[in-house]
């Protein structure tokens, strides 16, 4: 599967966050901008520096470790964030699973 994501406006109004090893680059999108893009891409920037080709399905234990680094990231960032950061999805929206919230109170 290829991609086009570099150029244009992809890049607005997205979240997402990233890996990078020494050529390997995970990224995990949480709001794509209405672009459609995968929700998680893997790319060899060695190889394609245009990162045009998902190496998800081919290179799977690379991946999953790749993404259990970003898992790990994420577990501390939040575990070192203020209350109402708990209330925020990784796009910096409310998160939707739950309880309803509305002004920063659960209902």
């Amino acid at each position: 599967m290829s991609f086009a994501l570099r150029g244009g406006a992809i890049g607005a109004w997205t979240a997402q966050r990233a890996v990078r090893t020494s050529d390997r680059l995970f990224m995990r999108t949480y709001h794509d901008g209405f672009h459609g893009l995968p929700e998680q891409l893997l790319f060899d920037l060695a190889a394609d520096p245009h990162e045009t080709t998902d190496l998800k399905a081919t290179e799977p234990s690379r991946f999953a470790a790749l993404r259990a680094q970003l898992v790990k990231h994420n577990a501390a960032i939040d575990a070192e964030g203020p209350d109402w950061w708990r209330h925020l999805g990784p796009s910096g929206l409310a998160r939707v699973e739950g309880p309803a919230v509305k002004k920063g109170k659960k209902q």
